[in-house]
């Protein structure tokens, strides 16, 4: 099982455009996105706020006074959906002020705005989140990996992990790689991380990674047929 998405244009280097800043104060993550090419501009962006989204769970729980009210996504949403007063919740936040969150009253300005990237539950809504869709970042691709119990670990957003593209043995007459060797894994950071679903298995899980677009499709095809492994790596 596999879904593929190409970002338009050749691969930027440059800054993000504006509305996809991070939020002064906001945590960076600088990620290798992919070990033969090392992101600029809206990749590195991208990455922050994914990380961002994720990082807001420790923030929510420091014990600290002066919280603020703000308000956080209910539940994971994909990049272009429209909030709707389902999709935001309200957290009591310390240090919100620096992270530019939308407090509790600003809702009108939230319900009915678009996610500019995919957001997972407890994502800070902040201006930079919110506005036209440019997701994947140009130059990129999602792609979605079906990950079996026992096939992977357990991954979550922001997260950066390998690829590794499996040998084809129903083929025949295939050569095998020298000395064992295969080509190297892939790397790429995670978006999200969903139950696939009983039909896909009791335990499985369909985890969607943002990489390069020029390896996209080779992996999207060895994903469709299964022969795509997941690693988790660590954090650069």
């Amino acid at each position: 099982m596999a879904a593929m998405t190409n970002g338009a244009g050749r691969r930027q280097t440059g800054t993000p455009p504006a509305g996809t800043a991070v939020p002064p104060g906001g945590p960076w993550v600088p990620a290798r996105l992919i070990r033969r090419r090392r992101p600029r501009g809206r990749v590195a962006a991208a990455t922050a706020l994914v990380v961002a989204g994720v990082a807001v769970g420790w923030l929510v729980a420091a014990k600290s006074a002066g919280r603020t009210p703000v308000l956080v996504t209910a539940r994971a949403v994909p990049a272009g959906h429209v909030l709707a007063p389902a999709d935001v919740r309200t957290v009591d936040l310390a240090g919100a002020e620096g992270l530019g969150a939308f407090a509790v009253t600003d809702t009108e300005k939230v319900v009915g705005r678009p996610a500019a990237l995919p957001l997972p539950a407890g994502a800070l809504l902040t201006p930079q989140v919110l506005g036209a869709t440019w997701w994947p970042p140009a130059g990129q691709a999602v792609i979605s990996v079906l990950v079996k119990p026992g096939a992977g670990p357990t991954v979550q957003a922001g997260q950066q992990v390998g690829l590794v593209i499996l040998p084809d043995t129903t083929t025949t007459g295939s050569p095998a790689p020298a000395n064992g060797s295969q080509a190297a894994p892939v790397t790429g950071v995670v978006t999200t991380a969903e139950n696939a679903g009983q039909a896909a298995g009791a335990g499985s899980r369909v985890v969607t990674v943002l990489i390069a677009r020029a390896d996209a499709p080779a992996l999207a095809a060895a994903a469709a047929a299964g022969r795509v492994a997941l690693i988790l790596l660590p954090a650069t």
